[in-house]
């Protein structure tokens, strides 16, 4: 029991902690409704108890306080019409109550689906403020599992809450009227609900917990699994390889059934169990207090209140269990959600301090001399081998440098640390005697990107090259002057629709060279004072490449260029040339190397 009242505690810690400042003041309006709503059906079933009476009795009729006070406003009206009169009120206050529960629903779903809007957003844009490197250790299908379904998880972990709250408070109070009718019968019903209600929760949370854990793991294998068919498509038909796909996607999917059976069988057991249980309690008790000979006409006003209470009460009992074994089966996703919103609150004040001193400097930084790599060293996490171990080396401005070395000897892991995007565990990099870490934001300002796998959105030429602004801040003097320096104007220009030709889902409606020169476009849309080319040409043919590599040509002595290279026949051209092997940087001469 302790250990579920611990559950429950860092639950509520947990919604707590992910809540911000505005989402906690709007509950106390959600809590004001509830409040009002709960007072509502206390009227509401507390009225039908004076009117049974009133029935019953007839003969006694003057002798209740409400019916003096109908014929202190009316002396000369029938009994008849005073009963009318009681039944069209308790219509009246039923009409009222509902029309309020409903606006209560309003709020309550408009509260929780603001929350799943504003914690979605918060939730990527924790993602997006992560170091770059958590990318590389991270499965893309848990990061989408994170910002899609985990959320809306968490959206019913918050709105089960709420109803639970909601149906608290129903329960306390018309509790406490059932008391005020007949204590006994109320005290038998409610130690019956009681053993009944608990019996069922802490029977079921284990399968619950076990089926809300294989559930998540499945989403996210689910998600993988997508993501690799559709990504790889090409390659899964010239293999033959769809069935494979197709099999573990399927296998992912199994998980996920039979979790969600679970969820769905254990969710409908409390209705049933408690409306057997209860009604049969509650029919026991009746004839028992008709084997004791009580008097009917006290008796049945009685049975009538209880009855429209049970009613009323056995759903809300029905309901808060199995809330409370959905939020057990949703657990996981609510603390992977609380988790990284907490990770990436200690990353942001790490930041704040940095981004304080960033700001008080010159946000148009300008490179005049020379770029200084001191002793960097890098290594992957969990990983006691260095890629990169004391590296030193020099770009000047205007030279255009290489990298050059086999396949994963580190040369691009030496260009995404020159550009900010991994911090070396030991050594710095300066621009003109000033460390880049101290001044990251400035640093990306004056950096273009073009990557070996050209990533094109489904959109327009022109969204492609100003990627990531919005419309009306895009500037087409700025597109045209792009495209032309990375030579694929005069295509574009005799395109139908010119800016405005869709590229299509990774650009598939253009050449290998078009969307290489695309993301050439791209890199250079803000003027940068320096290129990073990693790989960029490789993926291309010959004639291709050495077309593409014309317009790479031609910005030397412009920008400061840092080519990442495989084929050497692409650095023929470069000022300096460094082999990256064995973790170190060795300068060579252009006398040694073979450019055919």
């Amino acid at each position: 029991m302790l250990k579920n009242i611990q559950a429950v505690q860092d639950i509520l810690s947990q919604i707590n902690a992910i809540l911000t400042g505005k989402q906690k003041r709007d509950a106390i309006i959600v809590l004001i409704c509830m409040m009002i709503g709960s007072a509502l059906e206390l009227i509401g079933v507390s009225a039908i108890y004076p009117f049974l009476l009133a029935m019953l009795n007839i003969e006694n009729l003057y002798d209740k306080w409400y019916i003096r006070w109908v014929y202190g406003l009316v002396p000369d009206i029938k009994i008849t019409d005073v009963l009318l009169l009681l039944g069209g009120i308790i219509i009246l206050i039923y009409i009222l109550k509902n029309l309020f529960l409903v606006f209560n629903a309003y709020v309550q779903h408009r509260y929780a689906a603001k929350f799943r809007c504003e914690v979605a957003t918060r939730m990527l844009g924790a993602y997006m403020k992560r170091p770059y490197q958590f990318f590389l250790n991270t499965n893309s299908g848990a990061i989408m599992r994170g910002i899609t379904s985990d959320i809306s998880r968490v959206y019913y972990i918050l709105l089960y809450s709420i109803t639970m709250c909601t149906e608290l408070l129903t329960i306390t109070v018309l509790g406490v009227f059932l008391f005020i009718i007949d204590w006994t019968l109320a005290l038998s019903a409610m130690l019956l609900i009681l053993v009944c209600f608990l019996t069922i929760t802490l029977g079921f949370k284990g399968r619950m917990k076990k089926a809300g854990s294989v559930m998540w793991e499945a989403e996210a294998l689910k998600n993988q699994y997508g993501y690799q068919a559709i990504n790889g498509i090409k390659e899964i038909v010239v293999l033959n390889r769809r069935e494979n796909f197709i099999n573990q996607f399927n296998k992912a999917a199994l998980l996920e059934q039979k979790s969600t059976i679970s969820y769905g069988f254990i969710g409908a057991c409390p209705d049933r169990i408690l409306e057997g249980v209860c009604i049969g309690g509650f029919m026991g008790s009746v004839c028992i207090k008709i084997a004791l000979k009580v008097d009917l006409n006290t008796f049945i006003p009685v049975v009538g209140a209880f009855a429209m209470t049970a009613f009323r009460i056995l759903p809300s009992i029905a309901k808060i269990s199995s809330r409370i074994n959905a939020i057990v089966f949703y657990r996981p996703m609510l603390q992977n959600v609380y988790n990284n919103l907490e990770e990436v609150k200690e990353y942001e004040q790490s930041l704040e301090q940095v981004c304080i001193s960033q700001n008080s400097q010159d946000d148009n930084i300008q490179f005049v001399k020379r770029i200084m790599v001191k002793n960097i060293n890098w290594r992957y996490e969990n990983s006691e081998n260095d890629v990169l171990h004391n590296v030193t080396l020099y770009i000047d401005k205007g030279e255009s440098v290489a990298f050059i070395g086999p396949s994963g000897a580190g040369k691009t892991t030496l260009a995404d640390i020159i550009m900010g995007l991994l911090m070396p565990q030991c050594g710095s990099i300066e621009m003109d005697g000033n460390d880049i870490f101290s001044m990251l934001q400035q640093w990306s300002k004056i950096i273009g990107y073009v990557p070996q796998s050209v990533f094109l959105i489904d959109d327009t030429v022109r969204s492609n090259v100003a990627f990531g602004l919005e419309k009306d801040e895009i500037s087409d003097e700025k597109v045209w002057a792009a495209l032309e320096e990375a030579q694929l104007k005069t295509f574009v220009e005799k395109l139908p629709k010119g800016l405005d030709t869709i590229v299509g889902e990774r650009g598939v409606k253009f050449s290998g060279g078009q969307r290489q020169r695309i993301a050439i476009a791209r890199a250079l849309y803000e003027n940068p004072e320096i290129l990073v080319l990693d790989e960029a040409t490789s993926a291309l043919d010959n004639e291709t490449e050495t077309a593409v590599m014309e317009s790479i040509d031609a910005l030397q002595g412009s920008k400061t260029l840092i080519i990442v290279a495989h084929r050497l026949t692409t650095i023929r051209n470069c000022d300096r040339i460094y082999e990256i092997k064995d973790g170190a940087a060795i300068e060579r001469s252009r006398r040694d190397i073979s450019f055919t």
